[in-house]
């Protein structure tokens, strides 16, 4: 979960300093896949408390 939680973060600034459109947009959607996989983690945790 710190691997995903972190790599939004890093990310979206790299997604705000693309050369391009297309790498912005291949960065948002890596930050959408990493925020999906945190959400999963931390409902995960959530039923196991």
């Amino acid at each position: 979960m710190t691997k995903s939680g972190t790599s939004i973060g890093a990310n979206y600034r790299e997604a705000n300093r693309a050369r391009s459109k297309a790498d912005f947009k291949n960065k948002i959607k890596i930050c959408e896949s990493e925020t999906s996989e945190t959400q999963y983690w931390l409902e995960v945790i959530v039923k196991l408390n």
